[in-house]
């Protein structure tokens, strides 16, 4: 009998501070605060990747906000971080824009996959499984010499429970956040206060971490 492997323990491991920068700050009055924009790679737990290991995988990096007000880090949805990478939102207007759409997030919102390969390589290997599984269902439709309303409703029950799968699994998800891009990008032009950025500060030592894989 074949035991599983337990999942090895990750966490999510901050690698470097992108920038610093000035903005209001809508989780404490509105007032003018300092903000890190910080960059983290999902790890091996008690695993610290050096700088070079960290710029391997700069596409898989989540960003998270940390106010030097409150201490408190809080991650961005990667519809969120996609805007910021395609210089459609700057990055003075982070802060509202993520108070603005915090209450409607999902964990699935912070998952990375618009622009990992491995995620659109599975999502095509996966359209090509239910598309044969389509063509089989009609094969063996024809191959019985079923009436054609037999036919009809098993090759539309086979695709609808295909396409409801790679849905669920990926396409929901890719929609739901070009929703999210719009319904930001909508907003954008009335967050932006006036930009001050900063060279990099030092982290402080002891913060808040909002950790979105956290009920």
């Amino acid at each position: 009998m074949l035991v599983p492997l337990p999942a090895p323990p990750t966490q999510l491991t901050k690698v470097k501070t992108e920038v610093s920068f000035n903005a209001e700050d809508p989780w404490n009055g509105n007032r003018r605060g300092i903000f890190l924009l910080e960059n983290y790679l999902t790890t091996l737990r008690n695993f610290v990747p050096n700088e070079a290991q960290a710029a391997r995988h700069q596409g898989e990096f989540h960003r998270a906000l940390r106010s030097e007000t409150d201490g408190v880090t809080r991650f961005l949805p990667e519809s969120l971080i996609e805007l910021w990478l395609t210089n459609k939102v700057p990055t003075e207007a982070l802060p509202n824009l993520l108070s603005q759409i915090e209450p409607t997030l999902r964990k699935s919102d912070y998952i990375l996959m618009m622009r990992r390969k491995a995620m659109k390589v599975f999502a095509v290997f996966e359209t090509i499984c239910c598309s044969a599984l389509v063509l089989l269902a009609v094969a063996v439709v024809v191959g019985c010499h079923a009436p054609i309303w037999i036919a009809v409703l098993l090759v539309l029950a086979t695709a609808s429970v295909c396409w409801g799968f790679l849905y669920l699994t990926y396409f929901g998800k890719l929609f739901r956040r070009k929703r999210q891009m719009k319904w930001l990008l909508d907003r954008v032009h009335t967050s932006i206060p006036s930009p001050t950025v900063f060279p990099d500060l030092p982290g402080a030592a002891n913060c808040t971490v909002v950790d979105p894989y956290v009920a």
